[in-house]
């Protein structure tokens, strides 16, 4: 009788994560010019809401009049980023971009300029949301243009990725309450304009709880990524 030699099965050896390509380096200076001009940018539309309520003494009612045109132009310039990440130029997901760009753009853009309801724009809410934004984004962009260069600031590494905690829901939630207060002045406009803030607002359901799951996984990977047993 043939002996029949037992074949062992070589293990195979994980494969190692292909390291990511290299930008190109113009693509590194536009983003890198591109992140300190928001940085600058939402860094002023902070700067007037706190000049606005220091030099009023608190009057969240002139905040917007203030800031109105800044905000605008800041919020527009965010759209590149749905762009930036469709072409490849950063690895953020393109549906998590799109979906917070557009409930900015929507509140920005809609609810508050094109509507122009006193009573949206005169809100406390305005002023939250707007401070919640502007300090996300003043930190944000400060760190991605430190980034491109692999320039690491724990202090602001840290502030990017435990921040949010508070900020996220003070911002979405002073959305949520600007939206259904333009509400009555957008059925104005249109009778059937205000099912569209009412489908806007639905989406913030699934789609937040979605956004701030994202940045706890980002936080754990950037912050408890070193927390490994070595034996």
């Amino acid at each position: 009788m043939a002996n029949k030699k037992a074949t062992r099965a070589t293990p195979k050896k994980p494969q190692a994560s292909k390291p990511r390509k290299e930008k190109p380096l113009f693509v590194k200076l536009y983003l890198f010019i591109y992140n300190m001009l928001s940085f600058a940018g939402w860094g002023y539309v902070l700067l007037l809401l706190l000049k606005t309520l220091v030099d009023t003494k608190g009057d969240y009612t002139k905040v917007y009049d203030n800031i109105r045109n800044e905000l605008t132009i800041v919020q527009a310039c965010a759209t590149l980023e749905i762009l930036h990440s469709l072409i490849g130029f950063v690895p953020s997901p393109v549906f998590t971009t799109t979906c917070q760009v557009f409930s900015r753009l929507f509140v920005s853009y809609f609810v508050l300029y094109y509507t122009n309801d006193p009573k949206t724009y005169q809100s406390p809410f305005l002023s939250l949301m707007v401070c919640a934004w502007s300090v996300t984004e003043v930190v944000r962009y400060l760190y991605y243009a430190l980034n491109i260069f692999k320039i690491q600031v724990k202090l602001l590494t840290w502030i990017r990725y435990t921040f949010f905690y508070i900020l996220y829901p003070v911002g979405a939630s002073s959305e949520c309450v600007l939206i259904y207060t333009a509400i009555p002045a957008i059925a104005k406009i249109n009778q059937y304009l205000p099912y569209l803030c009412y489908a806007v607002l639905l989406s913030y359901v699934p789609f937040f709880p979605m956004l701030y799951m994202h940045m706890i996984k980002q936080r754990k990977h950037v912050l408890g990524g070193k927390k490994k047993k070595t034996q």
